[in-house]
């Protein structure tokens, strides 16, 4: 009874045995499954700091952060570092516009000075424009117009060198925060990468043609997703660590030093006065000669019509009053 009772228990300890590895191999994902799994991956969990102090901003420059103690929250993808943004490193990223108009005495030593500020701050010139003078009217005042690309962090140096050569007529910056927009394009450029490497492993799993075109198809997008985003990023930082300068100097003449023109005399005056009415004569004649050569299409035509109507008139005249003197001698 004792064998029969063992043997029983025997038994069904291996059908339970059975039927559990049965249902475990139920639970498994068919490829595509796995492939469409793959295909929206989890976002990545967000990096907490725990230890560090924020770093200073300078002027649309980027942030340098002292060493941090990095702790991540959640399941992190192997091999991948956590996303670290600016904003959540203590930094914030700033696009700056500035706008100058200067004065000075001295125009043509100003304008190298002023190139060779921008190039002594690691600045380049994108435009150039330059108004001068008339030799006649050397009293007219110059003005020129540039826009200067500077490093950021070089700006508040730029200014003082500016303060110390020019005066400053007027002063416009314009300030755009850029860290939220930064921060989408950074956790979306790894949100691409992570998706292409999940692909890149699917694809080498694929089993059928159909799964191998569609993975394919979908590599395709996360490449391209990935090329826009580094592109978005690499402008923005660009824009960041270099602010756009324009500046229009003008060159402003003292009072005092404009030469006063001498008084003309009596026979400089009476020559002067001849020279422009014989100027304003030959004006007159040679509009007037512009004006015939212009009206030639519409006087030639009138003048024939005129002629061939004054000798048709001529010939009835003349033919009535031969008509009318034979009637009298008759």
């Amino acid at each position: 009874m004792k064998k029969r009772l063992l043997a029983t228990l025997i038994c069904l300890v291996m059908i339970t045995a059975v039927l559990a590895g049965c249902g475990g191999g139920s639970m498994d994902a068919s490829p595509p499954q796995a492939a469409a799994l793959l295909a929206t991956p989890a976002p990545p969990a967000v990096a907490q700091v725990v230890g560090g102090e924020p770093g200073l901003v300078p002027m649309g420059g980027a942030v340098v952060q002292p060493p941090l103690q990095i702790e991540a929250a959640g399941d992190v993808a192997v091999g991948a570092p956590p996303i670290i943004t600016p904003s959540q490193a203590g930094g914030r990223m700033f696009v700056y516009t500035i706008d100058y108009r200067l004065q000075t005495t001295a125009f043509m030593p100003g304008v190298r000075t002023l190139l060779d500020i921008v190039a002594a701050h690691g600045g380049h010139t994108l435009r150039a424009r330059m108004y001068g003078y008339d030799l006649r009217h050397t009293h007219i005042e110059r003005r020129a117009y540039f826009r200067f690309r500077v490093p950021s962090e070089n700006i508040p140096r730029f200014i003082e060198e500016l303060e110390r050569n020019f005066n400053i007529l007027l002063w416009d910056l314009h300030a755009v925060e850029e860290t939220r927009r930064y921060d989408n394009h950074l956790i979306a450029a790894e949100y691409a990468r992570e998706r292409f490497a999940r692909l890149l492993e699917a694809l080498e799993e694929a089993q059928t043609t159909s799964e191998r075109l569609n993975i394919e198809r979908q590599i395709t997008a996360a490449q391209n997703d990935m090329r826009v985003y580094e592109a978005a990023i690499a402008a923005i930082e660009d824009n960041v660590l270099y602010s756009d300068i324009t500046v229009f100097l003008q060159e402003v003449i003292l009072p005092g030093e404009v030469e006063p023109e001498p008084d003309m005399t009596f026979s400089q005056q009476l020559v002067e006065t001849l020279n422009a009415a014989g100027l304003g004569l030959l004006r007159i004649l040679q509009g007037a000669a512009l004006f015939f050569i212009a009206a030639i299409p519409v006087i030639v035509p009138m003048a024939a019509i005129a002629f061939a109507v004054w000798r048709i008139h001529r010939y009835f005249t003349k033919r009535k009053k031969n008509e009318t003197d034979n009637n009298d001698e008759n």
